[in-house]
Parts: structure tokens; sequence; C-alpha cells
């Protein structure tokens, strides 16, 4: 039931558990890793982990 069209894209290092389980049920995965001066990422990253605890706790 997968379009080859469609991808699931995550940070490298988050979600692992998901994205294996899309992986072995034949998803199309894609992991990014945001590639910019420290004082950029950092907040950036900070916000998607935040992001992701809110969405694990509801």
């Amino acid at each position: 039931m997968n379009e080859k069209g469609i991808f699931f894209w995550t940070i490298i290092g988050m979600a692992n558990s998901i994205i294996s389980n899309l992986a072995s049920n034949g998803y199309n995965i894609t992991k990014y890793l945001p590639f910019l001066p420290v004082k950029y990422v950092m907040p950036y990253l900070i916000r998607r982990k935040c992001f992701s605890c809110w969405t694990n706790l509801v």
C-alpha cells in the first residue's frame, strides 16, 4: 500500500522506532541532517525535540 512518491522524513536520531517500523513495512524513508552553523542549528533541533516530546504526551 505504499505510493512511490510518498516519503516519511525525519531528522537523523529522532523518531527512530517509528521510522524503523515504517521502513520494515515497505514505506519510503528519508533522514536528513540540518547543516548550518551551530548558532542556527541548535535552536532548530531543540524546537524539534520539544515538539517530539510534546506529541508523545498527547
